[in-house]
């Protein structure tokens, strides 16, 4: 576990067990959830896909686990945890679908069910969709990116800005941004789609064009 995260609540071994009183459960979800923000935002986890005990998973490995007091959430109790980031908080959303999932654990498949079947990759946002705008904004009219001879950028390269809170945000969660709120809701872009895709049902966003 990080040195930094090794706080008096995180090392309180009751905060590893679901308690059965509602008032200090909801805490116990409030406060999941800000150790998950914080860990996502200090590693630059963008993306997760909630499937327990796999020895790849930094969260499961690093967070879930607390090997000082030797104790670790189990299965069911981290499923309401990603529900509750999911529905109630929207700190986790799914791009697969307009309409928010119920996360279950299965037993039997030792990892999570979905309501949606499109997707079972969330997205964890450490700062809100609009704040991700205003920090992609900011840094292109630093750069000069309102005049008219430098106005365009891919979204690759504005995932390579060292430096940036975003540099290396997942690619998709990039392109979510940019579509539903920098050019659809605040109208301060347009959208480039790539015109070699042959795709007749969807066009695939590569880029933005400032206004």
């Amino acid at each position: 576990m990080l040195e930094r995260f090794q706080s008096n609540i995180y090392n309180f071994p009751p905060l590893f067990t679901k308690q059965p009183n509602i008032i200090i459960y909801n805490k116990q979800l409030e406060t999941w959830q800000s150790l998950i923000l914080r860990f996502c935002e200090q590693n630059k986890i963008w993306v997760t896909t909630p499937v327990f005990n796999t020895t790849d998973n930094s969260l499961q490995k690093n967070l879930f686990q607390n090997h000082k007091i030797n104790r670790s959430l189990d299965n069911d109790f981290q499923a309401y945890i990603w529900d509750y980031m999911l529905n109630t908080t929207q700190k986790l959303i799914n791009l697969g679908h307009d309409n928010a999932s119920n996360i279950i654990y299965n037993s039997s498949t030792n990892d999570i069910n979905s309501n949606n079947n499109n997707s079972t990759k969330y997205y964890i946002l450490w700062r809100s969709i609009e704040d991700w705008c205003s920090n992609i904004l900011n840094y292109l009219v630093s750069t000069g990116a309102s005049s008219t001879s430098n106005n365009i950028f891919t979204l690759y390269e504005l995932t390579q800005v060292y430096g940036q809170d975003f540099y290396n945000m997942d690619l998709d969660l990039l392109r979510y941004i940019v579509v539903t709120e920098l050019c659809n809701k605040r109208k301060r872009a347009v959208c480039l789609y790539d015109e070699e895709d042959n795709s007749k049902n969807k066009k695939v966003v590569m880029g933005i064009k400032l206004l």
